[in-house]
């Protein structure tokens, strides 16, 4: 089931800072939900105004709780440039200075429970997460601990490295969490075995059949578990086979 909302309909403003008449304008347009908290970015369309949100929602009757506010929970004249949501309902962000320039590598770790934000131990401009099997994955970076501590998933033998492909989207195994879909300049590379211990994985490539290698996005189906869709600039590709 599919279901749309405008903005009225999500009840945005308000009491809230949060400009009438909104775009969303982080994470490709998506909304990202967690299992009970849905989390947006949403700027003015004079793209003056920017702010991050949270609410509550119910999966089977759409309902949205009330919204809050989390501007004040980041750093000083930043806003929210790429965020991931955990089945835990937390969230790993970075940020942008307002205006355009970077801050620094850190990404954020902001508690469902909570508005305060914690430094996740990560040194990285993050643009891709994935989560399964109780691990977290963040770039080439994973956790089997809910993000206490992280390990680097060994490089040898890759095809490209993730210093050098700044990538953008990434999967992981969302039963097991013991292997990895990364995006790369060159399409995809896959990291089988994964030990989330010592970071030990076996690289291969992963582009055969894609009508071409520059991609947009990536899910796993939620009917197949087999099943992995593509989007490239080629159309859509899909894997029962991986």
């Amino acid at each position: 089931k599919i279901q749309s909302y405008n903005t009225s309909s999500m009840q945005l403003g308000g009491e809230l800072d949060i400009p009438n008449s909104l775009r969303v304008f982080s994470n490709n347009g998506e909304l990202v939900l967690g299992t009970n908290l849905l989390y947006l970015s949403v700027s003015s369309n004079d793209n003056t105004q920017k702010s991050f949100i949270r609410t509550t929602f119910n999966s089977q009757t759409g309902a949205f709780g009330s919204w809050t506010d989390l501007n004040s929970s980041l750093p000083a004249d930043t806003y929210v440039s790429w965020y991931a949501v955990t089945p835990e309902d937390s969230a790993f962000l970075s940020v942008t200075n307002n205006d355009g320039t970077s801050p620094g590598n850190t990404v954020y770790f902001l508690p469902g429970n909570s508005t305060t934000l914690e430094d996740s131990g990560l040194e990285l401009r993050a643009r891709c997460a994935g989560f399964g099997g109780g691990k977290y994955l963040i770039e080439d970076r994973i956790s089997e601990d809910q993000g206490q501590t992280w390990v680097q998933i060994s490089q040898t033998n890759r095809s490209e490295t993730i210093t050098t492909v700044d990538p953008r989207h990434c999967l992981l195994d969302p039963v097991n969490g013991n292997w990895a879909l990364i995006q790369t300049t060159l399409g995809w590379d896959k990291v089988s075995d994964i030990n989330a211990s010592t970071g030990q994985g076996t690289w291969t490539n992963a582009n055969e059949g894609l009508t071409a290698v520059a991609s947009t996005g990536i899910v796993k189906s939620p009917v197949n578990s087999d099943r992995v869709i593509v989007q490239t600039r080629g159309g859509l590709a899909y894997s029962d086979n991986l």
